[in-house]
């Protein structure tokens, strides 16, 4: 078991899972987040993927691929930022006070950014490169104002069919005092030719640690319940059938507030949005009227009736979603 613990989120990349994160599409101006954490992209070309894929001897895998025929020379890039403040740090102590890299305990110390890749069988690109950067606050890793810190590339002969760990590290303070965030970037550099079948890199296994020697410590697999916990501090939703519910019994035209916990304090106020239909029966379809990074509140107005109101969710996408993610 390492005993440096790992400042990315679904290192895996095990959770997929989230709604509205799908393959990255073509012809995207903006970074798309594919996987819970993961961003990928590909500016203004066609004839790609990004996705996840199981197997391969680990849970999952972050697959970047061109699709057979493509003739694009542009780089593939996935990354992933730590959010807000150094909040990739497992405490939210760290991220609630959003302190600056020095009194976090990271300006002055060795950053080691290492990953898992293995090469398709008809793998194009004149090899990998591993980036660690730093940003004010921006969480959009792959594009951007973000300052390359350390930067390694290695070429198409060192990847192989099995999985080949690489490193890269930034030693001594980094971030110009102002950065607040942390990030990482893998490139699938320089493809060329006529995409083949399985034009293909494959990453997993990523760490982004603090190092006294320079050098990465093994790879951990966290469980699933540790790394839902931290994806959750991001991005959560709830609803499905009758899983949000309230009821009553009052005057008519009365208004109607609840405050609900979030099982998870996020790193900051997040978005929020009501998606479908609600089942609503003598009062008005609820909303939610704020949000903290830790509680938010849901309010409905009771009909002109006097007596008994009620709504709750009722299909699957009956749903209350909350993203402190995306800028």
């Amino acid at each position: 078991m390492s005993l440096s613990p790992n400042l990315l989120d679904n290192a895996g990349p095990e959770l997929t899972g989230a709604p509205g994160r799908p393959l990255v599409p073509a012809n995207q101006v903006q970074p798309v987040c594919f996987a819970d954490r993961w961003w990928g992209h590909r500016s203004g070309d066609a004839g790609y993927s990004i996705a996840t894929l199981g197997g391969g001897g680990f849970p999952n895998q972050i697959v970047m691929q061109r699709s057979p025929g493509n003739g694009s020379t542009s780089p593939l890039t996935v990354g992933q930022s730590t959010g807000l403040a150094a909040s990739g740090l497992s405490t939210l102590a760290v991220v609630n006070r959003l302190l600056v890299p020095a009194l976090a305990g990271l300006g002055a110390q060795t950053l080691v950014f290492s990953v898992h890749a293995r090469r398709g069988a008809n793998f194009s690109g004149s090899g990998i490169t591993l980036q660690i950067v730093t940003a004010s606050s921006d969480v959009n890793v792959c594009g951007g104002a973000w300052t390359v810190e350390a930067s390694a590339t290695f070429p198409a002969a060192q990847l192989a069919t099995g999985w080949t760990r690489f490193q890269v590290t930034k030693s001594g303070a980094w971030g110009g005092g102002g950065a607040q965030v942390l990030g990482v970037r893998v490139r699938f550099e320089a493809p060329a030719g006529a995409a083949g079948a399985e034009d293909t890199l494959y990453l997993t296994g990523a760490k982004l640690e603090l190092s006294n020697t320079g050098a990465a410590t093994a790879y951990t697999m966290p469980t699933i319940h540790e790394s839902l916990v931290r994806c959750r501090r991001f991005w959560q939703s709830f609803g499905g059938v009758a899983e949000i519910a309230a009821s009553g019994f009052c005057r008519g035209n009365t208004m109607h507030q609840f405050t609900h916990l979030l099982p998870v304090e996020m790193i900051k106020a997040p978005s929020a949005a009501k998606t479908g239909t609600w089942f609503v029966s003598n009062c008005s379809q609820p909303v939610v009227v704020t949000a903290t990074s830790r509680a938010f509140v849901v309010s409905t107005t009771s009909g002109i009736q006097t007596g008994a109101w009620a709504y709750r969710s009722d299909s699957i996408d009956d749903l209350l979603v909350f993203d402190a993610e995306t800028p």
